[in-house]
């Protein structure tokens, strides 16, 4: 689904997922791609990447 959805927003909801589930390295590069789909969420997508990288233990599904 991810795939067909030409924004990033269904990439992005993937990112969160494998960063949920502890796959930091799947999380991050599903996230380098939410920017190469939609480069006008770079700024949020560069602050979850922080958040990522820093190991931090954060609900990255809250609010869906």
């Amino acid at each position: 689904v991810a795939e067909t959805i030409p924004n990033g927003t269904a990439q992005a909801r993937l990112a969160a997922l494998y960063a949920q589930m502890g796959r930091k390295e799947e999380a991050l590069a599903a996230a380098a791609e939410v920017t190469r789909r939609d480069p006008s969420l770079k700024t949020q997508v560069d602050d979850f990447i922080k958040k990522v990288k820093s190991g931090a233990k954060m609900d990255f599904l809250k609010g869906e």
